[in-house]
């Protein structure tokens, strides 16, 4: 009888270790994956910024401009040339981030050509 115990501890032990590896493991890939998406989202953070600092050369570039030809001063063509200087590294850094993606490359090298 002693020996009967015994055996069913060994395996209700095994079962409780196969268990606890089972879960360990999927815990473990749950975790790499997550890891992963966070820096997926991440990613995509830094890219949408790029286009919105893009976006905010090219509007303060138009408003200074308009201003420009609307007033003739001198003093609203910063903003317009502010926004010319910055563009080209704004667009460059865009194209970098979305070398993972040739498509949105795609995209950035037509902005390029439209700005």
């Amino acid at each position: 009888m002693p020996k009967t115990i015994l055996r069913n501890l060994q395996v209700g032990f095994g079962i409780s270790l196969l268990i606890l590896l089972a879960s360990s493991t999927a815990s473990y890939v749950s975790i790499r994956k997550q890891i992963h998406n966070s820096a997926m989202v991440d990613h995509s953070r830094r890219v949408m910024s790029r286009v919105n600092k893009i976006l905010q050369d090219l509007q303060n570039a138009e408003t200074g401009q308009r201003g420009y030809l609307l007033t003739g001063m001198e003093k609203f063509l910063d903003p317009y040339k502010n926004g010319l200087q910055s563009l080209p590294q704004s667009l460059s850094r865009a194209h970098d981030l979305t070398a993972d993606n040739p498509a949105q490359q795609q995209v950035i090298d037509t902005l390029s050509t439209l700005v």
